[in-house]
């Protein structure tokens, strides 16, 4: 028999973070509301992250937060913004979910641009999330049928389950995502959308603005000494009465 949880929600989000002299970090969290929480059951050692820490993530929970909900996240830093699509693709286990996530970075003196675009794919619906080791142990995608699935939860899985993508550039920063504020960016595909993802700031280098105008200050006030100067030459040459 199925039993209905009513309005469960699973929300998982997965972030870029970049600065501006190229490093950053990716993360993603995966958080379960409580009754969410009661049909999966105790995350404790279900969870198959051996090969995460292995190459350099570093997990945290599941730990339990607002409202009897468990989070789980998952972060690891870059030095240089060309990491970031192999550091995506651990995360997803290379399955094109989040496919051609691409930091792109350009410096000069004044100023540096940074550039953001990637796909999520979430064409397959709730079968995007499985892999062939679940699978195998299921003996389909998930254990169940979509439908079974939203039968069980008591509403759609669209619904059920939020996806956030996000990215926070360094400087002013432009986007194709519904929802932007300062340097942050946020997207929320639903199952069955394929979303293009596309970011970009400019941040001005306050270091190197400064050399400038101190440069044309420094410029400028040799100009008005030289020409102070050639006054007072011209000055002392003139003939007196």
């Amino acid at each position: 028999m199925l039993t209905s949880l009513g309005g469960c929600k699973v929300g998982l989000r997965v972030g870029v973070n970049a600065d501006e002299r190229g490093g950053g970090d990716v993360h993603a969290a995966v958080t379960l509301d409580k009754d969410a929480q009661r049909y999966a059951g105790d995350l404790k050692g279900q969870l198959r992250v051996d090969d995460l820490v292995k190459a350099g993530w570093k997990i945290v929970g599941p730990e339990t937060i607002d409202k009897g909900a468990v989070r789980v996240t998952a972060t690891k830093p870059f030095a240089k913004p060309e990491q970031v699509v192999a550091i995506v693709a651990e995360l997803d286990g290379a399955s094109g979910l989040f496919d051609k996530f691409r930091l792109h970075q350009e410096r000069s003196f004044l100023k540096t641009t940074t550039k953001f675009d990637g796909t999520v794919d979430l064409r397959q619906g709730i079968e995007a999330f499985s892999d062939d080791r679940l699978r195998a142990q299921l003996g389909s995608p998930l254990g169940a049928t979509p439908e079974e699935f939203s039968r069980r939860i008591g509403t759609e899985l669209a619904d059920a389950l939020l996806v956030t993508v996000g990215v926070r550039l360094p400087g002013q920063l432009s986007s194709n995502a519904p929802q932007s504020t300062g340097g942050a960016a946020n997207w929320h595909p639903r199952l069955g959308e394929d979303v293009q993802l596309s970011a970009s700031s400019t941040h001005w280098n306050v270091r190197g603005v400064g050399l400038a105008a101190f440069s044309a200050l420094a410029g400028a006030l040799g100009v008005v000494s030289a020409l102070r100067l050639r006054r007072r030459n011209r000055s002392a040459a003139t003939p007196h009465p």
